[in-house]
């Protein structure tokens, strides 16, 4: 269970405990691990346990992401910002290895994932035109989200086809003899 309680320190201190002492990861600074527990709070409630993917679960924990970084930036943290906005990124990513074979959907998910690359880039360079990239950004993808979930019956989100999927993978992998 996640608590959603932003005053609360505990979501944060279990993120810090596994950045530093589970992976051996270097502290964090305080904002990034607030940018991080904001992250975490904003993703779907029904995603702390298995849960089945879908687009548009998916396309909202992006959004989530980019909503965070809109708030860290409009608080004047552009580190948690940047580290959100890769994070949105990384879900894209998610979403386009799903979409494998579908050209329509991966040049689009590849078109967002330019403006978010961007942006990335304008944190330090044009940061006045930071907060009206992230809206439009979330504007615009809100009106993919429709497109994509029309392809996802045909995608790797439904089972049909991610089990021919599999299947091909395991005819073209050799079986595992043991170690040299």
């Amino acid at each position: 269970h996640i608590d959603r309680d932003p005053a609360s320190p505990v979501l944060r201190e279990f993120l810090r405990g596994l950045i530093v002492e589970e992976f051996d990861g270097l502290e964090p600074p305080p904002r990034i691990l607030q940018g991080l527990a904001a992250y975490v709070r904003a993703l779907q409630a029904g995603c702390s346990g298995p849960a089945p993917r879908s687009a548009s679960s998916d396309a909202a924990n992006a959004i989530a992401a980019v909503a965070a970084a809109r708030t860290a930036w409009a608080e004047g943290d552009g580190a948690s910002a940047h580290l959100l906005i890769g994070a949105a990124r990384s879900t894209l990513g998610l979403l386009d290895e799903r979409f494998a074979g579908d050209p329509d959907s991966t040049r689009r998910l590849a078109r967002r994932d330019g403006e978010l690359r961007r942006l990335q880039a304008d944190i330090a360079s044009d940061p006045a035109g930071v907060a009206k990239g992230l809206a439009r950004w979330t504007t615009t993808f809100h009106g993919d989200i429709s497109a994509l979930q029309a392809a996802e019956p045909g995608s790797l989100y439904a089972t049909a086809p991610l089990e021919r999927r599999l299947a091909a993978i395991a005819a073209e992998t050799p079986p595992n003899r043991g170690a040299p």
